[in-house]
């Protein structure tokens, strides 16, 4: 779901527009479906990535904690699962992030 963003959200209106007017869009069509849980995940992902030193540094733990805390997210599983899932999101980030910077670089 974060790739998927990461590469087709900020084009999003358009892609739909397209869409509307009949041709085919393959990035709509291949859009992952949002799962509750992954929308979570995500509002957790952004807000916290906005505090990242630099895109690319990785989200510092403490934002994530202050983020359960101020959603008054108590469960420990509930606080280990989302901590994970976002750490993994943003391992993907800089991944994605590192390979769009090497691109533009053209290595």
């Amino acid at each position: 779901m974060l790739l998927w963003e990461l590469e087709y959200g900020g084009h999003l209106d358009a892609l739909e527009r397209a869409a509307a007017r009949g041709m085919p869009v393959k990035a709509l069509d291949n859009r992952p479906k949002t799962d509750p849980r992954n929308v979570l995940y995500l509002a957790v992902f952004r807000d916290c990535s906005r505090r990242r030193a630099e895109n690319t540094s990785a989200i510092p733990i403490s934002e994530i904690v202050a983020w359960l805390d101020l959603h008054q997210i108590d469960s420990i599983d509930e606080r280990e699962e989302i901590f994970d899932v976002v750490n993994a999101m943003d391992e993907a980030f800089m991944t994605h992030f590192a390979a769009k910077l090497k691109r533009q670089q053209g290595h």
